[in-house]
């Protein structure tokens, strides 16, 4: 993933996650189009991180929270 944008690498990482876990998906995602995705999500993680002033491992607890707390 060479885009800078972080709306490209939401849709990455998206895209990577509905395929994985889609049963009646076509196709699988690939060993590369995994690791692209894995790569993407760390940097998109890593933003978020910064942007939110917490631990790259606390984004997707953080993510979780605040979804839940809207539905």
């Amino acid at each position: 993933m060479n885009s800078e944008d972080p709306v490209e690498w939401i849709k990455v990482v998206k895209d990577e996650y509905l395929r994985s876990n889609d049963k009646t998906a076509r196709r699988l995602p690939t060993q590369e189009e995994k690791e692209i995705a894995n790569k993407t999500k760390h940097k998109l993680y890593l933003e978020l991180a910064r942007a939110l002033n917490i631990l790259e491992e606390e984004v997707e607890a953080f993510i979780h929270k605040k979804v839940s707390e809207d539905w």
